[in-house]
């Protein structure tokens, strides 16, 4: 089960990329950067999402729907 901290860190995660997504629209940037920072935070994005919904299923008993 997937503890806080960790969902945390990536979501702090995530919020960096968009930071660093969001200061690379004031200078020029390779295309193919911005690219894998995209897929980057988006692979986070499912991740955290994944880990929400497990933490969420691990909190219910057999006997809980």
């Amino acid at each position: 089960m997937p503890t806080p901290a960790i969902v945390a860190d990536l979501v702090r995660l995530q919020d960096e990329i968009e930071e660093a997504l969001l200061n690379m629209l004031d200078k020029p940037a390779e295309a193919s950067t911005v690219a894998k920072l995209k897929r980057h935070k988006e692979h986070l994005r499912h991740e955290i999402e994944g880990l929400m919904h497990d933490a969420e299923g691990a909190g219910r008993g057999p006997d809980r729907h």
